[in-house]
C-alpha cells in the first residue's frame, strides 16, 4: 500500500480578490483623472 504525502503536493494558494480590487480601483482612478484632465483643457 502506498501512503500519499499530501504536504509535498500542496501548492501555495494565491488569493485573487485583493488583486482584482486593486486593479478596479486603479482603473477607476485613471478614468476619473483623464476625465478631469480633458475638462481642464476646454476653454470657456
Amino acid at each position: 500500500m502506498r501512503i500519499r504525502n499530501d504536504r509535498a503536493q500542496d501548492e501555495p494558494h494565491i488569493d485573487l480578490v485583493p488583486l482584482i480590487d486593486v486593479i478596479l480601483v486603479l482603473i477607476i482612478f485613471f478614468v476619473v483623472t483623464t476625465t478631469f484632465d480633458a475638462r481642464s483643457t476646454l476653454q470657456v
